[in-house]
């Protein structure tokens, strides 16, 4: 069932109904005990993003960790919660989009930790997410992510040439939608996949019969092989090579599509969530020195 997990968690906006199956929480939205649980027809919408105030901090709290509380307002009318950790001693700005569990106060020790290797760092709270307005969506986090990079370059004053993207499960698409065709300092990919309907071919028939999908949305979503080939800048691309999540081929299929300087590191054993969240992970410090390694070589320009 991980698959299945995965493809309705990242079919966003569209209205597909899956028959027979229950929800539980994971890492977008964990589906579990087929017909045990005997849902006839759930919303996939209410399956795909998983927000949660849980570890929420007070402006105050994040204060004292030097990091700022920011407000962002997109070109359809939302209003977006971000934090800031800015690095004094560093001309680089990266760009995070979280995978699509919990919220962005939650990733905050890795967020710090992707300071110290040399970066400022922004990272904003998808529409409908902790302290922002609206509801989620394949083209909200889109438009999400556009307003993230205006605020970097028109209030926070950063040039393009000095700042990072990087994207993390389902934020891997919003990251590689939002760098086609733009001059920026560099692009990591942390687990990403080609596309909504290459995760449904990875399923079996009897796995499979368990989608209802009469207008053939999952063909639709999250075209992200068709986007990244116009990624122009150097781009790092991480995947774990026992991710059932994401499978690790497509991982390599978005990493072959890539027509700019480029490079991509297995995880041998790692799955999807089991490295560079609170640094406890074996798999870590080869995590980090990549990332480490890709600033530095930035630095050197």
């Amino acid at each position: 069932m991980s698959i299945i997990k995965t493809l309705l968690a990242l079919i966003s906006n569209r209205q597909p109904i899956l028959r027979s199956v229950a929800k539980r929480s994971t890492w977008l939205i964990v589906i579990a005990a087929t017909f045990q649980f005997g849902c006839s027809s759930v919303n996939v919408k209410k399956l795909v993003f998983a927000p949660s105030d849980h570890g929420k901090l007070s402006d105050r709290e994040l204060s004292l960790r030097n990091i700022e509380s920011l407000s962002i307002n997109t070109e359809d009318g939302e209003n977006l919660h971000a934090i800031y950790l800015p690095n004094d001693k560093s001309t680089i700005l990266t760009l995070y989009f979280h995978g699509n569990g919990g919220n962005v106060h939650q990733r905050i020790l890795a967020l710090e930790k992707l300071k110290s290797l040399g970066t400022s760092v922004l990272s904003v709270s998808y529409r409908g997410y902790l302290n922002s307005t609206g509801s989620a969506s394949e083209k909200g986090i889109y438009e999400d992510a556009k307003a993230t990079l205006e605020y970097a370059t028109n209030t926070l004053n950063y040039n393009r040439k000095n700042i990072v993207v990087m994207g993390r499960s389902l934020g891997s698409a919003a990251a590689i939608d939002l760098v086609q065709n733009k001059a920026l300092a560099g692009v990591i990919l942390v687990s990403p996949f080609s596309s909504a309907q290459d995760l449904f071919d990875t399923l079996g028939t009897f796995k499979k019969k368990l989608i209802y999908d009469p207008k053939n949305y999952i063909a639709l979503a999250f075209r992200n092989i068709e986007k990244s080939p116009a990624i122009r800048s150097k781009t790092l691309i991480v995947h774990g090579t026992n991710d059932t999540l994401i499978p690790y081929r497509l991982g390599r299929l978005v990493y072959d599509s890539l027509t700019a300087e480029k490079q991509f590191l297995p995880l041998t054993g790692a799955g999807h969530n089991d490295f560079g969240y609170q640094n406890r992970s074996k798999f870590d410090n080869t995590y980090w020195l990549a990332i480490r390694n890709f600033f530095k070589a930035l630095d050197s320009r």
